[in-house]
């Protein structure tokens, strides 16, 4: 069918950037070289975010899960 005579992107007929825009809003090489220790901060940042959240989320699941082990005491 169709999908026997598509060319693979590696060969010469094709190129990478015939794919992309002719002009992005954004160089990408200047972002890559001004965006450095930026994209570092942010990473971290998100890091930190994301295992604080994890943390959080699997305390309250083991808090939630003693309580559930106890029985009920009646004052």
């Amino acid at each position: 069918g169709a999908a026997r005579h598509r060319q693979p992107a590696d060969q010469p007929g094709h190129r990478v950037g015939d794919a992309l825009p002719a002009q992005l809003p954004v160089e990408v090489g200047t972002l890559s070289r001004g965006a450095g220790p930026v994209l570092g901060l942010i990473t971290a940042v998100f890091t930190v975010m994301l295992v604080a959240s994890l943390e959080s989320l699997l305390s309250a699941v083991a808090v939630d899960k003693m309580g559930a082990d106890r029985p009920l005491r009646h004052l």
